[in-house]
């Protein structure tokens, strides 16, 4: 454990010293989160635990990580055959997972997912994450019924909501037609829905 936490001072320190960043060695993984809108245009959100270590009390949206494993690559193997292909399957598969996981929402009622584009956090964070938008097939009063039984990381949130589109989508809104009312949410969240706002628009 010393061992480690050395070689974890002496990458931030160098980190600042040659790059002026501290995380400038420090890992830097990728993630991914999802709006999910339901058949009665809500978009389902959870109220993240007090007790998780990153964003605890605030509002988001489903997200995870791609786990590397899903495609057979582990870093003291070589690199498996096709693996631009079975890394853009492990970013879209990995969302539909970690939506049944938060919220329990089975990839049947789900469609496939539509990239909506990228978010960075700031630093100390840094992190890049994918953001990603899916429509489901059931209502938002069915989204609470299934999340009320119990997912398989129940523990990471402790509630379900389900804002109206519009609703949510003013919370990132600037100028007079922004919204007083805005809720805690998160870096991730914010920088999908305004994402989220640009698609729609270019849809139209």
């Amino acid at each position: 454990f010393v061992c480690v936490f050395v070689c974890v001072c002496v990458q931030i320190e160098d980190g600042k010293r040659i790059y002026g960043d501290s995380r400038a060695y420090m890992s830097r993984k990728i993630g991914v989160s999802c709006l999910v809108i339901t058949a009665d245009k809500k978009i389902v959100l959870i109220k993240r635990s007090k007790h998780v270590a990153v964003d605890p009390d605030l509002i988001d949206c489903p997200g995870g990580h791609p786990e590397p494993c899903n495609f057979d690559w582990y870093p003291d193997k070589t690199m498996p055959e096709n693996v631009s292909k079975k890394v853009v399957d492990e970013i879209f598969n990995s969302v539909v997972a970690e939506t049944r996981d938060e919220i329990g929402l089975n990839s049947t009622c789900l469609s496939d997912p539509i990239l909506l584009g990228v978010t960075h956090y700031a630093l100390p964070r840094s992190e890049v994450s994918l953001a990603l938008m899916m429509h489901c097939s059931l209502s938002s009063e069915q989204v609470k019924k299934l999340y009320s039984q119990g997912p398989a990381e129940i523990f990471e949130s402790t509630r379900v909501m389900t804002p109206t589109l519009s609703s949510a989508l003013s919370w990132v809104m600037t100028g007079e037609e922004s919204n007083v009312n805005i809720p805690r949410i998160t870096t991730g969240l914010e920088g999908s829905l305004k994402l989220l706002s640009r698609h729609l628009k270019r849809s139209r």
